[in-house]
């Protein structure tokens, strides 16, 4: 092992960096008093992946605001939203003879 001190630390840790982003309960050695902050978290938690801050791992955290910030990162969306997203997935899969795509249908088999 390269870099034992570091990976004993992580073991050590893992209850902690893989349990919920607690930044709430005072006790918690990842607390934010300050509201605006604490707001500015859960908006970068649900951007990236679609939950607030609390329900994130703390790992996942970590790494999202480390790389956030990292020089020259830019918080990139498709051309068109969602939609332009869902649009293409849709040209993706029709380019396929005997291909579609339905919405609003029910489905009874795939």
């Amino acid at each position: 092992l390269r870099y034992p001190g570091p990976f004993v630390n992580v073991v050590k840790d893992a209850s902690t960096i893989l349990g919920p982003f607690d930044m709430e309960d005072p006790s918690s050695p990842f607390y934010v008093e300050d509201q605006f902050l604490r707001n500015y978290l859960d908006l970068i938690a649900f951007l990236l992946q679609g939950l607030p801050a609390s329900g994130t791992l703390t790992a996942v955290m970590a790494y999202m605001v480390e790389d956030f910030y990292r020089e020259g990162a830019v918080m990139d969306f498709p051309r068109g939203g969602s939609r332009g997203l869902v649009e293409a997935l849709a040209r993706g899969v029709t380019k396929r003879s005997g291909c579609d795509v339905r919405r609003s249908t029910t489905v009874e088999r795939v």
